[in-house]
């Protein structure tokens, strides 16, 4: 409660400038239950953990061409996550910063975005391959679409920070992504196809989030290289079906340096009684992304991995679903040893 009468504060303080209207301001929130079981064959470890995700999130229109976002959520100071794992005797959870950004429409076709924001870059089938879906990157991204017969282009060019030295000493690590897609429509499907490169200045730093995530190590936890990774994705869209392909390699090293997803999605869940399946295949060798940042559920963020996703949502009420998604993953490609997750989810939108 406290979160939120400080979000709507902040929000009515920011809009005093102009007249304010209803229209101008729109409040989401949401709450997510998950029951988690993980089964690791490494280390025989076995565990239940029951964990809350939830967010109030402010969008004011500030003019016809600005938007301002701000966003609070539950976390633990993960760059991956916003969950709270449940226990600690009760104790309370901390509240965090999720986003705070700006978007200004330029044009019709140009936008500039800066601050803390949801990831710009298109993910095909929101599988968080590269990038986990919960990572909120920071600095500015500029964006342009062009709506053409028969199809759509899209570009982002982004710079974001991941670490600063403030000591002047040494270099910053940041990633620069640069991005450029085209969907077409051929008859009543569409077809999505796209490139990003991406340059991660890691070589020396220490590791994102105190860890490694499988990648190599260049002493005392730090990163060997810099990671320059170059991604080719596609989509198909046919009915209520999703077909999407991932390819991703790290041309800085030229062994375990790749990266591959194929997989489908059937339906939406959008009323009382709908249902949707997805299911997902992945082979992430140890240097082909960084570990640290991509989807921290499979293999528990580690890369050296491949494996299986099967994921089932159902919707029980209006802004109400039930989801459960089984991980059948190996942790080490070559010499693997067996991990397992299921989750159970109970979320609440509106």
């Amino acid at each position: 409660m406290k979160a939120l009468i400080l979000l709507l504060a902040l929000v009515s303080t920011s809009t005093t400038s102009w007249a304010f209207d209803t229209q101008d301001l729109k409040l989401n929130t949401g709450l997510r239950y998950r029951h988690e079981f993980v089964d690791q064959e490494a280390g025989n470890k076995k565990y239940h953990q029951h964990k809350i995700k939830a967010s109030v999130k402010a969008t004011a229109k500030v003019n016809d061409s600005s938007t301002l976002v701000l966003q609070l959520t539950t976390g633990n100071y993960s760059p991956v996550s916003t969950n709270q794992t449940l226990g600690a005797m009760s104790g309370n959870k901390p509240i965090e910063l999720d986003q705070a950004y700006f978007t200004w429409a330029a044009s019709k076709s140009l936008t500039l975005t800066g601050g803390k924001m949801k990831n710009p870059l298109y993910q095909v089938g929101s599988t968080g391959f590269l990038l986990d879906g919960d990572w909120t990157p920071e600095g500015l991204n500029l964006g342009w679409t062009c709506s053409c017969d028969k199809g759509s282009w899209f570009a982002n060019i982004s710079t974001f920070w991941l670490g600063a030295n403030a000591s002047g000493g040494g270099t910053d690590s940041g990633v620069i992504a640069e991005q450029v897609g085209k969907m077409f429509k051929i008859g009543e499907h569409k077809l999505t196809v796209g490139l990003t490169g991406y340059l991660f200045t890691l070589q020396g730093q220490n590791a994102l989030g105190g860890a490694l995530k499988g990648n190599t190590d260049g002493g005392g936890a730090t990163y060997a290289k810099d990671y320059e990774i170059y991604e080719l994705f596609s989509q198909y869209e046919m009915g209520q079906f999703k077909f999407f392909l991932d390819y991703a390699t790290n041309t800085r090293f030229s062994t375990q340096n790749n990266a591959y997803l194929v997989g489908v999605n059937y339906k939406n869940v959008k009323e009382k009684g709908d249902y949707a399946v997805g299911y997902t295949y992945r082979e992430t060798e140890a240097d082909a992304i960084v570990g640290a940042l991509n989807d921290g559920d499979f293999n528990g963020g580690s890369t050296d991995t491949n494996g299986h996703k099967l994921s089932v949502k159902y919707g029980l009420e209006k802004n109400t679903t039930a989801t459960i998604s089984l991980y059948a993953n190996n942790t080490g490609i070559q010499n693997s040893t067996n991990y397992t997750k299921a989750h159970f989810d109970f979320v609440f939108k509106f």
